[in-house]
């Protein structure tokens, strides 16, 4: 009853609930931890999770995550939507979780971007922490391949004459990384 208690939180993954030999009640709880908060146009937003589940707000706790933001038109839907869902598969949502998740696993790019924002074209676009530039991905084709080549131009660019001489960082191109200075 405990367990099935505790689960009704969204933030819940997974909980164990026993007592041991001398009767204390034990209770092991696992959370779901936020990879992106969802600022959207329709909602006051959402969290998804690295397995892509969508989970709400909280009024008291602010998740230092990815932001994205942008034209997504996906309102919170109740209860635990996730990435298996037939509905959720034709939104917006899967890119993000795969952009979101690609970031998370190198440490550079996880530190230096901050913000994802989704155009109007469907395109994505990164926003870092540090320089005042845009880095434009375009669409998810050979992400592993448009990062790889952003990581290279930063190491690039930091030695010869450093970031703040762009306006734009664009990865649209197969293969190139073509820059326009302010």
């Amino acid at each position: 009853m405990i367990e099935d208690e505790i689960m009704n939180d969204p933030f819940v993954k997974s909980v164990d609930a026993f007592t041991n030999v001398s009767g204390k009640l034990i209770i092991n709880v696992s959370e779901k931890a936020p990879l992106v908060r969802i600022f959207n146009k329709r909602s006051a937003g959402y969290y998804l999770t690295e397995g892509g589940d969508i989970l709400p707000l909280r009024e008291n706790y602010s998740a230092r995550v990815f932001v994205v933001n942008g034209f997504i038109n996906i309102p919170l839907s109740e209860g635990n939507a996730n990435v298996n869902d037939t509905v959720y598969e034709k939104t917006q949502l899967v890119g993000i979780l795969k952009l979101s998740n690609t970031l998370n696993k190198n440490e550079f790019l996880k530190s230096q971007i901050n913000q994802i924002y989704l155009n109007s074209k469907n395109e994505f676009e990164l926003i870092p922490e540090f320089g005042n530039h845009t880095i434009i991905i375009g669409d998810l084709q050979n992400l592993d391949k448009k990062l790889r080549n952003l990581v290279s131009f930063y190491q690039q660019a930091l030695l010869e004459e450093g970031l703040d001489k762009y306006k734009t960082i664009n990865l649209k191109f197969d293969g190139q990384v073509v820059c326009a200075k302010k």
